[in-house]
């Protein structure tokens, strides 16, 4: 576990809801890939436990914690350690009392096709362009610059920057909309 930075643990974690006390109990690989999801899924109102939406939409989002019960890397123990917690504290949110996981599920070729084709439709592709635009703290944007001090693209990526450069310059459009915009950049420094 030393190599890995602590975003990257898996283990057990709990989504608490801290008006009434109940929660629900899940494992993952990775703790902040699993709870960015678990909190996108409920501010979308697309959770797959809906007791749990229905009580982060009648207490809202503040009234939750996500938190970690322990960390484990190994999938089965990890799915093991994950049952004991369901069968001793009995979660109100889950859906299923059985602790089961996803991985190395091998599927169809017909599902993995729609499977990217669901990724492709217009509202998801509108919700990932919006999650891209959302503004960005003065903290975040530090630890965004901070993580790419020292940094040096490979020869491969420097070569394939090189060439999408090169075909954008060779489009007279592209040209001139960078033109136009070193001209207002000029005019607004007079």
């Amino acid at each position: 576990m030393e190599d890995k930075k602590w975003e990257e643990w898996g283990g057990v974690y709990m989504i608490q809801n801290n008006v009434n006390n109940k929660f629900y109990v899940g494992s993952t690989s990775n703790f902040v890939k699993r709870f960015i999801l678990h909190r996108h899924l409920l501010r979308r109102n697309k959770h797959h436990s809906p007791h749990l939406q229905a009580a982060w939409n009648k207490y809202g989002e503040d009234s939750f914690t996500f938190m970690r019960l322990c960390v484990v890397e190994n999938n089965e123990l990890r799915l093991a350690i994950e049952q004991s917690y369901l069968d001793y504290l009995r979660p109100a949110y889950n859906v299923s009392p059985t602790a089961v996981s996803s991985m190395g599920i091998k599927r169809s070729e017909e599902t993995q096709a729609k499977m990217r084709e669901a990724q492709r439709r217009p509202e998801r592709m509108a919700i990932a362009r919006e999650v891209g635009k959302r503004p960005k703290s003065e903290e975040q944007k530090a630890r965004i610059a901070a993580s790419h001090i020292g940094l040096r693209p490979t020869e491969e990526t420097r070569a394939k920057l090189r060439e999408s450069s090169a075909k954008r310059w060779a489009r007279p459009e592209e040209r001139e909309k960078i033109r136009q915009a070193r001209l207002k950049e000029r005019d607004k420094k007079r």
